[in-house]
C-alpha cells in the first residue's frame, strides 16, 4: 500500500509545474450551449443531429454528395481483392 501511495504522489508531482493547456474550442461549443438559456437553441457542436422524435437527421447536402460518389464510376474501379489486398496497391510500395 505504501508503494502505491508513494507512486501516486511522485506521479502527480512530475506534472505539478506543467501549465494548464488552453480550453479546447470544440468543447467550448458544448459549454456555451449548456450555459445558453435561450429555448430556441440548437446544439450544432458535437455528435449526430436528431429530430423531435430523436430520429437521425441527415442533411440534404450529405445525401447529394453520397449520390454523387456512388454515381462516379471512376471511384469504383476495384470491387474486391484477394486476401493479400489489391495487387496494384501492393506493387506501389506504399506498405
Amino acid at each position: 500500500m505504501k508503494i502505491v501511495n508513494h507512486f501516486n504522489r511522485s506521479f502527480f508531482s512530475i506534472f505539478a509545474k506543467v501549465p494548464m493547456a488552453p480550453p479546447d474550442p470544440i468543447i467550448g461549443i458544448n459549454t456555451a450551449y449548456a450555459n445558453d438559456i435561450d429555448s430556441r437553441k440548437i446544439n450544432l457542436g458535437v455528435g449526430a443531429y436528431r429530430d423531435d422524435d430523436l430520429k437521425p437527421v441527415v442533411f440534404k447536402v450529405v445525401r447529394q454528395v453520397e449520390e454523387m460518389l456512388r454515381a462516379d464510376k471512376s471511384l469504383n474501379k476495384v470491387r474486391d481483392s484477394d486476401i493479400e489486398g489489391v495487387s496494384s496497391y501492393r506493387r506501389s510500395g506504399y506498405f
